[in-house]
C-alpha cells in the first residue's frame, strides 16, 4: 500500500478533505463528481439493516444488495473512465486501478484488502478481512470488473482464516435494467445555517477528532460511541433500495422502514439521543443526511422536518426508532417527501 497522505494538523486522510465538502445545509458534496453526495455512516447500520430485512422477508437479499451496488459502481466508473481516460485506465494502468481501489477501501473504512491475482480479461482475486458489508463490497468489486474488463461478472467467495477470498470471473450477461418508483437523492439543495468548527489546515469538521483511523485494518472507529464508521456515495444506498423494490415489490418500502427502526433501537444509545434537537441536527448533518429544521418530541409522538433529506427511508425509519428508543412505546410512522427534497415525518405512539 502506498503511503497515505494525511492532514498535518488533524491527521485525517487528505483524500477525504480533497474529495468531499461538509456543507452548511446538511449535505456532503463530492468535489470530484459534481452533483453527487457523500454518506458517512455507521458500518453496522448497513449489515444490521440488511439482516433485519432478511428476517422480515424470510429470504436472503445478499444477491439483490450486491446487484444494486454493482450497477451503481459500474455507472460511476464508466463516467469516471470515459473516453481517452478510460482507454488509458484499461491498458496502461489496468492493474493499478484495482490496487488503488483496495487502497481506498482501507482509507474509507471498508476493511483490509490485498490483491492476490489479476488476470487481464479473465479474473481478479482479492483477500479481505474486516469487510464493512460483504454484499456491498461484492457489488463494488463486480462493478469494477464490468468496467475494467468490459465483461459481465460472476463472484465466488470463500472463508479463509479470519477473512475471505473473493474471485471475480466472467459471468452471464445481466438482464435488462429494472426501474423503480423510489425517490432518488436530490441533486439541488437548499441553503442551510449549520456552522462547523473546522480544521484550520484541511477544512474538515472537528468532529473528525473523535474518529480513529486504523489504516492497516481498514477500520474507522468513533472513539466516543465505539461504533464503526464508513464513507460511501449516497447513490449507492439509493441504488440498493431501488433494486430491492424492483425485485421484491412495494412491500419492501415498509420493510426497510421497520428494519431501520429496529437497527436504531438496538444500536444507538438512549442517553446520546436524549441530547435532543441540537445534537440530532448535527448527528444527521455530519452523516450527510440533511438539515433538520424542526424537531418536536412529545410523549405521544415526534414530528420533524429535514431539508435536503436522503436516503428518505433511512431517515424516516431512524426518527421512528429514536422515538421508540426514548419513549419505550411502539408507534406508526408517516412521511412525505416534497419535490425539493424536504422530508416531513410524523411518528405517533400506539
Amino acid at each position: 500500500m502506498s503511503k497515505i497522505k494525511v492532514c498535518a494538523e488533524c491527521g485525517v486522510p487528505k483524500i477525504l478533505s480533497d474529495g468531499n465538502k461538509w456543507e452548511s445545509n446538511g449535505s456532503i458534496s463530492a468535489t470530484v463528481t459534481e452533483g453527487k453526495r457523500g454518506f458517512f455512516y455507521e458500518a453496522g447500520g448497513f449489515t444490521q439493516l440488511f439482516s433485519n430485512l432478511e428476517k422480515s422477508t424470510g429470504m436472503s437479499i445478499d444477491r439483490i444488495v450486491s446487484e444494486g451496488n454493482r450497477k451503481n459502481s459500474a455507472e460511476y466508473l464508466q463516467g469516471l473512465f470515459s473516453g481517452f481516460k478510460g482507454t488509458l485506465a484499461r491498458t496502461l494502468f489496468h492493474n493499478r486501478v484495482y490496487e488503488r481501489i483496495t487502497d481506498l477501501g482501507k482509507i474509507f473504512g471498508y476493511g483490509h484488502f490485498e490483491m492476490l491475482e489479476i488476470r487481464r480479461g479473465i479474473s481478479v482475486t482479492v483477500y479481505g478481512r474486516n469487510i464493512y458489508c460483504i454484499p456491498m463490497f461484492i457489488g463494488d468489486l463486480a462493478g469494477t470488473f464490468n468496467v475494467m474488463e468490459d465483461l459481465p461478472a460472476k463472484v465466488d467467495i470463500r472463508e479463509e482464516g479470519t477473512g475471505y477470498v473473493i474471485t471475480v470471473t466472467e459471468g452471464e450477461k445481466p438482464e435488462e435494467e429494472l426501474t423503480s418508483r423510489l425517490q432518488t437523492a436530490p441533486t439541488r439543495t437548499k441553503p442551510g445555517d449549520i456552522a462547523y468548527k473546522r480544521c484550520p489546515a484541511c477544512g474538515l469538521p472537528t468532529e473528525f477528532d473523535d474518529l480513529f483511523f486504523d489504516f492497516e485494518e481498514g477500520v474507522i472507529t468513533d472513539k466516543v460511541t465505539g461504533r464503526r464508521m464508513t464513507t460511501t456515495g449516497m447513490e449507492q444506498i439509493v441504488a440498493i433500495f431501488r433494486e430491492l423494490e424492483a425485485e421484491l415489490g412495494e412491500d419492501i418500502v415498509q420493510a426497510i422502514l421497520d428494519a431501520q427502526r429496529l437497527y436504531v433501537k438496538g444500536a444507538l444509545d438512549r442517553e446520546e439521543m436524549e441530547q435532543g434537537y441540537p445534537y440530532l441536527r448535527r448527528f444527521l448533518a455530519f452523516r450527510g443526511m440533511g438539515n433538520m429544521v424542526s424537531y418536536d418530541l412529545r410523549s405521544d409522538g415526534l414530528d420533524a422536518v429535514v431539508e435536503n433529506a436522503t436516503p428518505t427511508l433511512l431517515l424516516a425509519g431512524m426518527l421512528q426508532g429514536i422515538f421508540e428508543l426514548l419513549s419505550d412505546r411502539e408507534s406508526t410512522c408517516e412521511y412525505r417527501l416534497r419535490d425539493e427534497g424536504t422530508l416531513e415525518v410524523a411518528v405517533n405512539a400506539l
